[in-house]
């Protein structure tokens, strides 16, 4: 009897025991079993986000995918998903934000307003929803950046200030005061407020004007000192052409007015129109069209006047003008080459001075091969033709894009050709290239352009409207796009057969077209070669052996000899 109480008093014990190990373990449990389920549930969002975020970069770098409107919605619905299902996620407001912002790309193709307003509720939902999320600035300045894109300047300056009084501690407070000095020049609002400038009341300076001319040409560059909204007007009687440079002030420099009296401008003079506004006039005398663009790195104010197509009947116009059946008209002339012979070529080693170009993994500098590539070049020419040849530089000297162009132009050459050497991210990329006038139909091309711009075009040309500008800018002046695409075959051609045929693994990359300052308004057929690429470590080592530059100069030769035999047998054949 004892011994089965005493078995008893132990099992009531263990049982005691475990309730009370249960009891304290229970918790825990619950705690693990509730993480395990949050975290299942993080795993679920963070993966939907992935996964949109990988098709996202696939839109983005295809221009194929990107043509299929349903490509776009099909992105777009993924993120908004994303933030339906798991609002209080931390990838929601992300999720939003990047929906938004393929709602304002998608729009800036389908040109559809629904496209827009679904991108600006977007945005106002992340700032309604996400007060205080990191990206809720982002979208309030997205909003504004959208109105000023659509000329909407009362909504634009609305946004910016609310990203000055929401998030004035964001990052993007600083942007939008500046957008707000942009927009004083446009629009004034009701009460009169003066918006904050970026760098409070600082003016720019305009410190110079600089003039090259002749009888059928003429450019001016209007160098500032820091980037300003600018506006044209051509008025009669006389007729003249003036430009307001706003939030600025007159160099104390600049004083007399610039006497040109070639035949297109009188002179140019400069004033202070207003406090903050400097007015430049062109005294014009007898001229067919002019075109403004502005460039980058430093900022000036580029304006090219013409004369030569008055004598070929096309009326004068400003940039961006003209009938539809002029423009037709302007590349139909240049089915045909139009080159009768050859007397002077232009060559333009890229580069030079403070700018050293791209640079090899073994601090070889694109300014020192192309320099002496071009040398060989012209003493070739020289040798074998009676050519005049002109180097755009002969030293290690720096000279602004906007100068190279002129120096063809006003020496009336029949040939202009700028040398490079080539460079990309990816150490693996070679090959030879050669580029002419156009619009870029790839992202390489695109890219190739900007490097080569660094310290030339703006980047709002960079969207499709204002390269076709661009580019009709030059067909209205030169009717050299045709020429320079032919040569830019034939050079091509010449330098992959003659550097094939003493390396291995020459690498063919084509004819191309991309939007080049160096090339525009280039009255004669211009191209752009891209001999090599420097970054690659094996085309590098090439480009240390002379006999490699030269190789790249006599094939060049080359395409010349045969670029104006074809021409010939073209003029004589017509």
């Amino acid at each position: 009897m004892m011994q089965d109480a005493r078995c008893k008093m132990q099992d009531i014990r263990y049982k005691i025991y475990f309730l009370l190990l249960v009891s304290c373990l229970l918790p825990l449990i619950i705690v693990s079993i509730s993480a395990q389920i949050s975290d299942g549930k993080e795993n679920k969002f963070d993966f939907l986000y992935n996964e949109a975020r990988k098709d996202y970069y696939s839109l983005v770098n295809s221009k194929e995918l990107q043509s299929e409107r349903a490509n776009w919605l099909n992105c777009i619905f993924k993120f908004e998903s994303i933030h339906k299902k798991f609002p209080k996620s931390h990838v929601a407001d992300k999720s939003l934000f990047t929906a938004a912002r393929l709602y304002a790309e998608l729009s800036n193709i389908s040109s559809d307003e629904t496209d827009i307003e679904h991108s600006i509720n977007l945005f106002n939902k992340i700032t309604k929803e996400y007060p205080h999320s990191s990206l809720a600035d982002d979208a309030q300045y997205m909003i504004g950046e959208i109105y000023y894109k659509k000329n909407n300047y009362p909504q634009a300056y609305s946004s910016y200030n609310a990203v000055i009084d929401n998030y004035a501690s964001g990052d993007m407070a600083r942007q939008a005061k500046s957008k707000l000095s942009e927009l004083s020049k446009l629009y004034q609002p009701p009460d009169n407020k003066s918006p904050v400038t970026a760098q409070g009341d600082r003016l720019s300076t305009v410190n110079g004007i600089r003039s090259w001319s002749s009888h059928e040409y003429t450019r001016i560059v209007i160098d500032v000192d820091g980037s300003v909204i600018y506006k044209q007007e051509r008025l009669k009687n006389p007729d003249r052409l003036f430009i307001d440079i706003h939030n600025s002030k007159l160099s104390t420099e600049i004083k007399e007015p610039i006497s040109i009296n070639d035949g297109l401008l009188k002179s140019v003079r400069a004033g202070q129109n207003q406090k903050d506004v400097v007015r430049v006039v062109l005294e014009l005398d007898s001229i067919s069209s002019y075109s403004i663009i502005n460039l980058n790195n430093p900022f000036r104010i580029v304006i090219d006047v013409d004369g030569s197509l008055k004598r070929e009947g096309i009326g004068a116009r400003g940039k961006g003008q003209g009938t539809e059946e002029e423009h037709q008209r302007i590349p139909e002339k240049t089915e045909l080459p139009l080159l009768k012979s050859i007397s002077k070529i232009v060559i333009d080693p890229g580069h030079g001075g403070k700018d050293s170009g791209a640079i090899g993994k073994r601090s070889l500098m694109e300014k020192t091969v192309v320099l002496d590539i071009a040398k060989r070049l012209k003493a070739l020419i020289e040798k074998k033709t009676n050519y005049e040849v002109i180097l755009t530089r002969e030293t290690d000297i720096f000279i602004p894009l906007e100068e190279r162009t002129v120096i063809a132009n006003i020496k009336k050459a029949d040939l202009f050709i700028s040398i490079h050497a080539n460079a990309s991210k990816k150490r693996n990329a070679m090959g030879i290239e050669t580029y002419f006038q156009g619009i870029p139909k790839t992202d390489e091309a695109r890219e190739t352009a900007a490097r080569e711009n660094m310290s030339g075009i703006d980047d709002r040309y960079s969207d499709d409207d204002n390269i076709l500008e661009f580019i009709l800018a030059d067909m209205r002046t030169t009717h050299k796009i045709n020429e320079s695409s032919q040569l830019a075959g034939v050079i091509q051609d010449s330098l992959i057969k003659g550097v094939s045929s003493r390396y291995e693994d020459v690498r063919n990359l084509g004819v191309k077209q991309a939007m080049f300052y160096v090339l525009h308004k280039a009255k004669m057929p211009s191209i752009l070669v891209e001999t090599s690429f420097i970054s690659n470590p094996e085309e590098e080592k090439r480009f240390r052996d002379y006999r490699y530059r030269d190789q790249i100069a006599n094939s060049i030769y080359d395409g010349i000899k045969a670029y104006v035999e074809k021409t010939m047998v073209a003029y004589r054949t017509e």
